[in-house]
């Protein structure tokens, strides 16, 4: 790249092995053996990366249904290397860092890959191996789903439930005279929607969510093993019909409708198991059934960290690749004849703000990632703030990657639009991630009611973590008279530790702020509700926003802090200093998309606001030269990206495709001998042992 504001000098390696290794959470092997596998040709796409474009095939339905099913069975194919790879796969299910940057690369690699192996190993796999630590009997069951002779799927979501799973109301109900469960579809907005159950030749086991009755007690909301079909034809009872192609998403998706469908006691799995064999009884209190629904979801809560890895993935990816394009892409500058695209103030200072939040939500993810195995070591249960913190980094991810894909996509021109050069899969792909495991409108929603009732401590951070003044120095803001409920750097329990005004942490503690009077405002807002007779809805419906906003202000700012977090632990001094001015990009954004709210609290005046958008041209400007930097140290190899743009050369790598013969051409009027379709056969052939 000839970027006009390269600093002097080139970054030396040791500054890039440092954010590669703080990147890749300390197990940067780990990462590179997974990259080199999936850069293996199992996964070579014959539409993206082969010798040439594909999309020769004409429109309409028919092709549109056969291309689905033929990426479907290479889907299908393709977890297959990947269960060989990872096997035994209970192992991989004891290491979250491996398991979440497994997702990575296959988020990267196929969207419909990334999205079969959260279902089978998160949703399913996961709980089964819990429940069969404690039944044996199971055993069998965990070995055919780790051998993928089935695979995994998860049904919760109806046709007239999603968010709300705790309404759903397929049945299961108790027969002690045969001792089994009855599973059934009362009507017609309670068949099980969307999960992978198209016969395709892929046998499914299936882990059902059931509200269940035990004589005449409703009681809750239960998970029930459920062998769906052998691959060919349906289990009786089962009534499957398959939903229509998506774009990018090749999933087998399927409406799917029990009919008087009866499983064992034994399918049951939940430790109330037990209580029924013992006496055909079991409790309906509410604190148990809202425990056995919790049971119930937990793997979801989990699955959420696999999630944001992908998403996270597709973020770094696509910026790799819009980075490697303006670093090579030519166009007019007054004066100068041509320049690269980078060297245009508007065009890196996009990638710039885009590659900041990107760093930041990784860190974030790499704190809760940690949080999570640091339980599972343990032993105990997903606590509340694990499961909020996890909730919130899915979302912001999610949402950041949405913006980072656009950004990226428009940055490409019209060579963005093309799935050869993967953003707009990404795009469909990641709007998936938004969706799955609660939608993050709802769990950010929850995410801030909870954060109504917690200590201040974990919506605005300890000061401690803000570090002291620059040079120790006594900071003028905090003279007498001002007035710390309006003023961040005046609060008179902070002590010294309050951070100089105008720095990258002030900017930080500022974010805190904004999360306690985010609070007071929507509580006294609550109240005023509370007393004017108003219905609850009414009064919680009007606050649902604030509320909302809340959780994201909490989210941004822990993100903030776990960038900063990241430079202090930086060893080398110009990658510690380019984390440091990543993290003022960040938390000066945060502040500046609601920069309203500070200025009508008396946070900021106008010349703070002024002051502000200064400051972000100067760290525009400073980091501009390390745009190729920044994408190298997130160590994606061309051979996974598969991308023309992604290449040294993306002319030459057009060229290379175009002067390969292709169908159509004079080389070869009548086109290649046609591809083999991608199969599933082995996991077919495998459905009646």
């Amino acid at each position: 790249m000839t970027a006009a504001a390269d600093p002097p000098g080139e970054p030396g390696r040791e500054t890039l092995d440092e954010l590669t290794a703080l990147l890749a959470g300390g197990r940067p092997e780990m990462r590179a053996e997974l990259a080199a596998f999936f850069a293996g040709p199992e996964f070579d796409d014959p539409d993206l990366g082969g010798t040439d474009f594909g999309g020769t095939e004409p429109c309409g339905t028919e092709p549109v249904r056969t291309a689905t099913a033929t990426a479907t069975a290479r889907a299908y194919a393709r977890l297959e290397t990947v269960n060989r790879f990872v096997h035994p796969a209970r192992e991989l299910l004891g290491d979250l860092h491996r398991l979440t940057a497994l997702h990575e690369w296959a988020a990267i690699t196929d969207g419909t890959l990334f999205a079969i192996m959260t279902s089978h190993y998160n949703l399913v796999l996961t709980g089964l191996l819990r429940q069969a630590a404690r039944h044996p009997d199971l055993d069998p069951v965990v070995a055919e789903l780790e051998d993928l002779r089935a695979v995994g799927v998860f049904m919760a979501s109806e046709l007239g439930y999603g968010n709300n799973l705790v309404a759903l109301e397929t049945e299961a109900r108790y027969d002690p005279e045969t001792r089994e469960f009855v599973l059934h579809t009362p009507r017609p907005r309670a068949r099980k929607y969307m999960p992978n159950t198209t016969l395709n030749g892929v046998p499914k086991l299936a882990v059902v969510l059931a509200r269940t009755f035990v004589g005449d007690r409703e009681c809750g909301i239960m998970p029930f093993l459920v062998r769906l079909t052998d691959g060919h034809r349906a289990a009786p009872g089962v009534r499957i019909v398959p939903l229509p192609p998506k774009p990018v998403l090749a999933l087998d998706n399927a409406v799917t409708t029990f009919d008087r469908v009866r499983v064992g006691l034994d399918a049951l799995l939940a430790d109330e198991r037990d209580r029924i064999a013992a006496d055909g009884t079991l409790d309906g209190l509410l604190r148990d059934k809202i425990a056995r629904f919790l049971g119930s979801i937990e793997n979801i809560e989990g699955s959420k960290i696999c999630l944001t890895a992908g998403s996270l993935a597709m973020s770094r990816a696509a910026l790799t690749i819009a980075v490697r394009y303006a670093g090579q892409r030519r166009t007019f500058a007054p004066g100068r004849g041509q320049v690269v695209l980078a060297d245009y103030r508007t065009h890196h200072t996009a990638l710039i703000e885009q590659l900041a939040a990107t760093y930041a939500m990784g860190f974030l993810f790499d704190d809760t990632r940690d949080a999570m195995a640091r339980l599972r070591a343990s032993g105990l249960p997903m606590d509340e703030a694990t499961i909020r913190q996890a909730a919130i980094s899915k979302a912001l991810t999610s949402w950041n990657t949405r913006r980072v894909l656009e950004v990226c996509r428009e940055r490409c021109g019209a060579q963005g639009l093309f799935s050869v050069n993967r953003i707009m899969d990404y795009v469909v792909v990641n709007h998936g991630v938004i969706t799955a495991e609660g939608d993050n409108e709802v769990i950010m929603i929850k995410a801030g009611r909870q954060l109504l009732d917690e200590p201040d401590a974990v919506l605005a951070g300890a000061d401690p973590e803000a570090g002291p003044a620059a040079d120790g120095e006594t900071d003028p803001e905090t003279a007498p008279g001002r007035d710390p409920a309006t003023d961040p750097a005046a609060d008179p329990a902070a002590g010294p530790g309050v951070p100089a005004a105008g720095t990258g942490r002030w900017w930080l503690r500022l974010l805190g702020r904004r999360a306690l009077g985010m609070r007071q405002d929507i509580l006294a807002a609550l109240r005023t509700g509370e007393h004017s007779g108003g219905s609850v809805f009414e009064t919680w419906n009007g606050q649902v926003e604030q509320v909302r906003q809340l959780a994201e202000t909490c989210g941004r700012r822990s993100a903030a802090a776990a960038l900063f977090a990241a430079a202090e632990r930086a060893a080398d001094p110009t990658a510690r200093g380019v984390l440091e001015d990543l993290a003022e990009v960040y938390t000066l954004r945060c502040v500046e998309e609601t920069i309203g709210w500070f200025v009508g609290h008396g946070m900021l005046g106008p010349k703070e606001a002024t002051g502000l958008e200064l400051r972000r041209v100067r760290l525009h400007s400073a980091l501009a030269g390390r745009l190729p930097l920044l994408t190298a140290a997130f160590a994606i190899p061309d051979a996974v990206l598969r991308s023309p743009l992604a290449s040294d050369d993306y002319l030459q790598a057009y060229e290379d495709r175009l002067t390969t013969d292709t169908p159509g051409t004079a080389a070869d009027p009548a086109g290649p001998e046609p591809r083999p379709a991608a199969t599933a056969a082995p996991l077919a052939a495998r459905a009646g042992r």
